[in-house]
């Protein structure tokens, strides 16, 4: 036993003498050289080390910053597309404000019950023509029901009615047929849509004059709309020595690719 125990007690006595010999030596300054051709030596590597250790401080704290500035861009741009949202909202409900205001007075001047709507589509094709509006019959609208702009030019009437939209079948569609007089002369006829572009005036009597330029309005005959909306401008006139009745085409007064607001006459 003590045999094999004397390698382990020779390895303990020569590290305690090596500690000692080296405290001795380092107290003397006998070990400085040694020392500093060993820092001397080891410098590169440090330095090598400590470039890394630098490099890859700097690499993570730059990709930190780099999801930093991502998230505050993603916040900055929800903020500025939730403002564009309210700033969009603004404006249209301010345009729509001052439409109302300016078109207040045209209201009150008015005895009819009139209700406004917005255009909400518009659906044209070959045959026919149609606006949709936002009010129904839960706002006291429904078929029939004259639609006009707010200076009294007459847009058309309620085709169908649901219960909170409409549609409206435009004065120039070729199913609209409105009893009308010319203002000027007071000639009386029948207003038709044409290609739902333009209007003709027919049943015009002979004996009646009618000019280019004079304005058609609604005779009221009939009692399917108010008297005295406006139709359009007379542009050209049709006539012959051996017809009954004269012919004019006529010019709306408004342009349905331009209409937003408009008014339902619910009663007169």
């Amino acid at each position: 036993m003590k045999f094999k125990s004397f390698p382990g007690s020779l390895f303990l006595l020569v590290s305690t003498v090596l500690v000692v010999l080296f405290f001795i030596l380092n107290s003397t300054n006998l070990l400085r050289p040694l020392t500093n051709v060993l820092k001397a030596g080891l410098s590169p590597i440090q330095s090598y080390f400590y470039d890394v250790g630098e490099k890859i401080s700097t690499y993570s704290r730059l990709v930190v910053s780099i999801r930093q500035l991502e998230q505050q861009n993603k916040a900055l741009e929800e903020k500025v597309r939730s403002l564009y949202v309210s700033k969009s909202q603004v404006k249209a409900l301010t345009s729509e404000n001052k439409m109302l205001r300016e078109e207040l007075g045209f209201v009150g001047e008015r005895e009819e019950e009139m209700v406004p709507s917005f255009v909400i589509s518009r659906d044209p094709n070959n045959l026919f023509f149609s606006l949709g509006v936002d009010r129904g019959k839960e706002d006291s609208v429904d078929k029939s029901m004259p639609v006009v702009l707010s200076d009294g030019v007459l847009i058309g009437q309620i085709l169908e009615a649901e219960a909170k939209t409409a549609s409206i079948l435009p004065v120039v569609d070729s199913r609209s047929k409105i009893n009308a007089e010319v203002v000027n002369s007071g000639a009386t006829g029948i207003v038709t849509g044409e290609h739902n572009l333009a209007l003709v005036m027919d049943m015009i009597p002979q004996n009646k004059e009618v000019k280019v330029g004079d304005l058609v309005v609604t005779s009221g005959i009939g009692q399917l709309f108010p008297r005295g909306l406006l139709l359009g401008e007379v542009e050209e006139i049709s006539t012959s020595n051996n017809a009954l009745f004269q012919k004019a085409k006529v010019k709306p007064m408004f342009n349905f690719q331009d209409l937003r607001l408009v008014y339902v006459i619910t009663n007169w």
